[in-house]
């Protein structure tokens, strides 16, 4: 996707709504022309087609239009991120990057440290999870080493996410500090996934929860993993019991699902309208669950695809 939609592009773009989508959805992008390049004309249309499109962008760092008088040690820069007071905090989150040996290394060090919270509250619609996991995946890429203007946008995209859905240290709370989870009773990842193709949530995000947990599990503590799955089948029962992401009524699939039905299906959900950056996130999700799902849930997935 490089050619037609950038990186670079994604960072310009901001939030208008909860937290900006574009980093999560470039590599969600990538990894679907990777492993079925005859989509490729498919999730560009899908890109340029998103309702999103409009959303206004960045020309450079907002912090080069600052003047910075005091450096802010990590502790404290972490307090303005999470308050959310900007534009301060984008001079925080530099000066946190600024820490380290090179600035790919110090976005790598921020983003590690908001893991925990991330799998802990992975919160609306998971995009505490599902979102931070678009930012590790940009830390560990290399698109970051020798492009030190790429990582100051980044480092603002993120802090921007960070005050949005990890918020914390109330004014006058600087000793705050994340409430303990309790450990998480161990679940099966094939009985989540039945509870989450029944409750996949608004454009499927639940399904885009537990594939980002999935992509991410080699590297999560057994802890992190079921507390994961435990917050992937919450928010499944949630969308059920409330009525705003129930799986809708599907005209049925056959079990008997080949690479070409999936394509096929892949390609009808991404040229859907009206356009939406989620069509190219769930259908990376679908191929990432599809690797993990029996039979019989592969045909669910696939219904999914022409419901949503």
């Amino acid at each position: 996707m490089a050619t037609e939609f950038s990186l670079d592009e994604a960072l310009r773009r901001v939030a208008t709504i909860g937290e900006c989508h574009w980093t999560k959805a470039w590599f969600a992008a990538g990894r679907l022309v990777r492993r079925v390049p005859a989509l490729r004309g498919a999730v560009l249309e899908a890109v340029r087609n998103s309702d999103w499109e409009s959303a206004p962008q960045c020309t450079g760092p907002v912090v080069d239009g600052m003047l910075r008088p005091e450096r802010f040690a990590a502790g404290r820069g972490l307090r303005l991120i999470a308050r959310g007071l900007f534009p301060a905090a984008y001079v925080a989150a530099h000066d946190w990057v600024g820490e380290a040996r090179t600035p790919a290394e110090g976005f790598a060090r921020l983003v590690d440290t908001l893991k925990a919270r991330a799998v802990n509250e992975s919160g609306h619609l998971g995009h505490g999870f599902s979102i931070w996991a678009g930012y590790a995946d940009l830390a560990e890429s290399g698109l970051l080493h020798d492009a030190p203007r790429r990582t100051r946008m980044a480092t603002e995209r993120f802090a921007e996410f960070v005050a949005q859905a990890l918020p914390g240290f109330p004014v006058g709370e600087n000793d705050w500090a994340v409430a303990p989870f309790g450990e998480a009773a161990p679940r099966r990842l094939s009985q989540v996934l039945d509870q989450v193709l029944e409750g996949p949530g608004f454009f499927g995000h639940n399904l885009i929860l537990l594939s980002h947990a999935l992509r991410y599990r080699p590297k999560l503590s057994d802890d992190h993993w079921h507390r994961l799955l435990a917050q992937a089948e919450a928010a499944a029962q949630d969308a059920l019991s409330e009525n705003t992401g129930g799986r809708p009524e599907t005209a049925g699939h056959s079990e008997d699902l080949d690479s070409a039905d999936l394509e096929a299906a892949l390609a009808r959900h991404l040229r859907r309208k009206p356009g939406n950056v989620h069509r190219v996130t769930l259908c990376d999700a679908t191929l990432t669950l599809v690797e993990v799902a029996n039979p019989r849930q592969q045909g669910a997935l696939v219904e999914l695809l022409d419901a949503l």
